[in-house]
């Protein structure tokens, strides 16, 4: 559409205005011409379906299926379409709409062709008696679904943020390379060891390749998903009653990891974990929240920030009159332990035990 200045009157010859009141996505002209004229188009159109909740006109997305394959053309070895482009409109339209992003991009074709480890998800099986929702894909999408549950929302109001987003989607990337069942390999029962640890690798590897950090309006840190990802098993296997207070901080209290979205990715986790009563198993996610609020209350500490250590390395030296070494870095940590323990709560406390353990 084009707006003459000197006639005062809209131009419209493709009827754009309706396309608009109808919510529909349609190239100027031949799909393919367009298409042709700029690869990225095949994904902006994805996105901005998802942006604005529009629907692709049915030859126009005939269309962008067809051609997606050349996304990844080449030119004496040089990609026609960037990768920073396409990450770009890969994090932009699961900001926008992470499950529509999911449905549209796999029937479009674009995450086989951007991302085809996610599609080893689909049939994945998982055990019954957990995992009523489905396979390993269908709980990823149910998880990128409870995103905006109230169930969700109303422990971590506007909290589904991209980092979060991304290591929703790629939580369980590791479990299709993982997976053991009794029929093939003669397990108990169907089992995934250290599918997080293999996943955060492969999520690490993934977003680094895609160049997910590169995009300056919109971007991911692989080191931080992948971090999220590692670890968000960290309370089924790690039993949050019996963590050590400074086991706690180190995961859930620390600003120098994704230490809020692994919080979130263990809720929104257990959304979608669904067992054979149809309850959602957020139980551990409740455990490790009621432990995080003990630790505040006696301490003192608000939000998702501790109070400050008593004592430093140099203080249990002067105390002590040791050197630099492993030694003071026990110490600190049983200091730290009593205090988030709530039972030094002062700097002359915290010396005297320090005394009590020449």
């Amino acid at each position: 559409m084009a707006y003459d200045l000197l006639a005062a009157r809209l131009i419209d010859e493709n009827n754009g205005q309706q396309d608009l009141k109808d919510k529909i996505i349609r190239t100027v002209g031949q799909a393919a011409d367009r298409f042709q004229e700029d690869y990225s188009r095949l994904l902006r159109a994805l996105r901005f379906a998802l942006q604005l909740g529009f629907v692709i006109e049915k030859q126009t997305l005939n269309t962008v299926k067809t051609m997606i394959v050349n996304i990844n053309d080449k030119i004496d070895d040089k990609r026609v379409l960037p990768l920073e482009i396409m990450a770009e409109e890969f994090l932009k339209s699961f900001q926008a709409n992470p499950v529509g992003a999911l449905d549209l991009w796999d029937e479009a074709g674009a995450i086989a062709e951007t991302i085809p480890e996610l599609l080893k998800m689909k049939g994945c099986p998982q055990p019954d008696n957990w995992h009523t929702e489905g396979d390993v894909w269908q709980h990823t999408r149910l998880a990128l679904e409870k995103l905006s549950s109230a169930e969700f929302q109303k422990e971590f109001p506007g909290g589904d943020d991209l980092e979060l987003i991304a290591a929703t989607l790629f939580h369980d990337i590791g479990k299709p390379a993982t997976v053991r069942t009794p029929a093939k390999d003669g397990t108990d029962r169907i089992r995934f060891d250290e599918h997080d640890v293999f996943g955060a690798d492969l999520t690490k590897k993934i977003l680094n390749r895609i160049k997910a950090a590169a995009p300056p309006d919109v971007n991911v840190k692989p080191e931080r998903v992948a971090w999220a990802v590692r670890y968000h098993m960290l309370v089924v296997h790690g039993h949050p009653e019996k963590m050590r207070p400074t086991t706690i901080e180190k995961y859930f209290f620390n600003p120098d990891k994704a230490s809020q979205t692994l919080l979130k990715l263990i809720l929104v986790d257990g959304l979608a974990t669904i067992n054979q009563d149809g309850q959602a198993l957020t139980n551990h996610y409740e455990m490790i929240k009621e432990r995080m609020a003990e630790i505040k209350k006696k301490t003192g500490s608000h939000g998702f920030k501790l109070v400050k250590p008593l004592l430093s390395g140099d203080d249990i030296m002067k105390e002590l009159g040791i050197k630099p070494g492993l030694k003071v870095g026990e110490i600190l940590e049983k200091v730290r332990q009593k205090q988030l323990a709530g039972e030094l709560k002062s700097k002359p406390a915290a010396l005297e035990f320090v005394q009590g353990l020449k």
